[in-house]
């Protein structure tokens, strides 16, 4: 099938220019995230011999934001429409295409290749799922560890996002009855990738491979050129 524009319910085309200037941020708020927990972990202990008060008031903060209960937000998934229009989304995927995908695959695993350096396809790809077929919208899966690293954990929490270990996606899957989207190579290709240039660490998803379960392949083209 040929590839059309994908078409935003939220922010019509083209974008007003507080649109662009939101959809610029939202994309570099996000791509910032990955870099900024770390950073704000381990600042409480640069400061601690300077500022001892403000230190630890970092201190106890990042500890709520690492653990403070935070949950799927469907409104905040509808954002990344404004990515639309920003990265020139377009896909074989129409009304009638995503009604048969609901349809024939109630519980599926879609596996996303590449990962990629920052994963932002992931977050386009909530915006678009929740518009077209909001019912088929699951879980993703991350490493614990960046579930516990500050503002990356609200915003990948906010997308239904839960950990890579094997009880919380069997749970997810066969008792919330959930379908899945994994980008299975994960770590290493955000290291071992760089611009044009992408390294395949697909790997597998056996683990919660247990029961009916589809497994549907996507591809993201032209990830490595931004």
């Amino acid at each position: 099938a040929s590839l059309i524009r994908a078409k935003s319910a939220m922010f019509p085309s083209p974008h007003t220019k507080s649109q662009r200037i939101a959809s610029w941020s939202l994309a570099i708020l996000v791509s910032v995230s990955f870099y900024l927990g770390p950073f704000l972990l381990f600042l409480p202990f640069a400061l601690y011999a300077f500022y001892p008060i403000l230190a630890t008031h970092m201190f106890l903060l990042n500890v709520f934001l690492a653990f403070y209960p935070v949950g799927d937000w469907q409104q905040f998934r509808s954002l990344f429409q404004l990515w639309y229009e920003l990265f020139d989304l377009r896909t074989n995927m129409d009304k009638k295409t995503c009604k048969n995908i609901v349809k024939e695959n109630s519980l599926s695993i879609l596996a996303m290749h590449p990962h990629g350096i920052i994963p932002l396809h992931a977050l386009l790809w909530g915006g678009f799922c929740t518009q077209m077929m909001p019912e088929f919208y699951g879980v993703g899966a991350s490493t614990s560890i960046a579930l516990r690293l500050p503002v990356l954990r609200q915003i990948l929490r906010f997308m239904g996002v839960v950990s890579t270990q094997k009880k919380a996606l069997i749970h997810s899957m066969q008792v919330e009855d959930k379908g899945l989207l994994i980008l299975p190579g994960g770590v290493a290709e955000i290291f071992l990738s760089h611009r044009r240039r992408t390294v395949s660490n697909v790997g597998n998803v056996r683990d919660v491979r247990q029961g009916n379960l589809q497994s549907i392949k996507a591809k993201r083209y032209g990830l490595m050129k931004l």
